[in-house]
């Protein structure tokens, strides 16, 4: 038996005290790999909400109950964990992330958190001498708050007095806007002349024309990023290996990775093979052309060579459909007008082509992982799951919307109708800068 002492204020364990009916002792039949004693033990059981001990085997809670009976699991090489009095609690799930984007963005020049543009732009300069801007030419960074400039729409010279000669790029905390100096859109050709590619938008001076230097929706940012040198596959593992890391630091264990391409599934598969992935991982497979994680493959190559990446961690059959985009770029599809432009937004497919696409998903087993903000986005994705039902029939793929951050009163009933669960992210129930000065305004 070996012993040792838990000193954090709060533990968790994988699948834990999923444990039902109303004994949780099971005969012994064999000796623990590891024990936890002493401790508060949140078992999630009606019939038995506390506990103090838990034994587990192979990475399976086997026994929970009190400190006797789990005393008789300990064997000659079962690890006695001390928990003197803690919690311990059932690991939790996040069910909608990007880990390798997030890793990637901590590991190049974050801003996250920054209090005005000035703290911005000090951060910014601390980048200037990295090894990753000597080694690319560029500054490339992520998480500056939309809400610090007037309509989420921050301005090329705030970047250009950083520097006019280094090309600077970051993406907004919202992963749908991104922000470039002068002379990043000078290398990527963006001028007055360059039109909206399809589902993105060029913001511009309503004067002169000009870029003003804020990218809206993948598909205007990837005409930045596309010239970028220094692909993000070189930061794919680094990236995972600190989402990973900072996962389990709030006691995360499972994923869904809401939207992954070629290149993502691979990542995961490496460090799976190396055994290195401590996270269960469902992978959604991004569908369509918004632009987000697919290579030059496209959607159908990927989804058909998908099972080259399954790992008992990595679950290949989940599949992301981007309805719409965001309401601080006016690019998530509302059924009303937004009050200060009068555009309603724009859905990102067609519905014909996503009530096929989700019947036909649905017939196959794939669970659909939806994006969709706007009350129009909701609709068009509820209306989808809805054609699939009355199609296939009831299924158990347990299809989401995430996000949902506007819905139309007449649709919230429907989601329990349809058996589709609702994805909320509570950040947006925050009074954040961008949503109390560009969402609220707008709608």
């Amino acid at each position: 038996m070996k012993k040792t002492s838990v000193l954090l204020t709060c533990m968790v364990i994988t699948g834990l005290l999923s444990i039902t009916g109303e004994t949780t002792m099971e005969p012994v039949t064999t000796d623990s790999d590891q024990i936890f004693i002493n401790g508060d033990v949140y078992t999630m059981n009606q019939g038995m909400p506390w506990a103090e001990a838990v034994a587990v085997k192979d990475g399976v809670v086997v026994a929970v109950g009190s400190n006797s009976e789990i005393a008789e699991y300990i064997g000659d090489a079962t690890t006695v964990n001390d928990l003197q009095g803690r919690m311990l609690l059932p690991a939790f799930h996040d069910a909608h992330a990007h880990p390798i984007w997030s890793g990637i963005d901590q590991l190049k020049c974050p801003v996250f958190g920054s209090p005005s543009i000035e703290a911005i732009q000090n951060e910014v300069k601390k980048c200037l001498d990295s090894h990753l801007t000597k080694s690319t030419g560029w500054v490339v960074g992520a998480g500056y708050n939309l809400g610090l400039f007037p309509a989420g729409n921050a301005h090329k010279s705030l970047l250009d007095a950083v520097s006019s000669e280094i090309p600077i790029y970051l993406d907004g905390e919202d992963g749908h806007s991104g922000w470039a100096n002068s002379k990043a859109l000078e290398l990527a050709g963006i001028t007055a002349d360059t039109p909206n590619p399809e589902l993105g938008i060029i913001e511009k001076d309503p004067i002169s024309g000009e870029p003003t230097g804020t990218l809206r929706e993948p598909a205007a940012i990837s005409l930045i990023k596309a010239i970028i040198p220094g692909n993000d596959l070189e930061l794919f593992d680094d990236g995972l290996l600190f989402a990973q890391n900072l996962a389990h630091s709030f006691g995360i264990t499972s994923i869904i990775a809401a939207s992954v391409g070629d290149q993502h599934l691979a990542a995961y598969k490496r460090l799976a093979e190396k055994g290195g992935l401590n996270l269960r991982m469902i992978t959604s497979i991004e569908y369509g052309n918004t632009g987000f994680t697919l290579g030059p493959g496209g959607f159908e190559e990927v989804f058909a060579n998908r099972q080259q990446y399954q790992h008992p961690r990595i679950n290949v059959d989940s599949i992301k459909i981007f309805i719409d985009g965001v309401l601080e770029g006016q690019t998530a599809a509302l059924l009303e007008p937004y009050l200060n432009t009068g555009s309603m937004g724009e859905l990102n497919i067609n519905p014909a082509e996503l009530n096929q696409a989700v019947t036909r998903f649905d017939q196959q087993g794939i669970q659909v992982h939806m994006h969709a903000i706007g009350d129009r986005g909701v609709r068009a994705g509820l209306d989808a799951f809805e054609t699939a039902l009355s199609v296939n029939g009831p299924t158990d793929n347990r299809h989401h919307i995430s996000h949902l951050q506007l819905i139309s009163e007449a649709d919230i009933p429907r989601f329990s109708e349809l058996a589709v669960i609702a994805n909320f992210q509570p950040v947006w129930g925050y009074p954040e800068l961008y949503i109390t000065e560009i969402n609220l305004p707008e709608v």
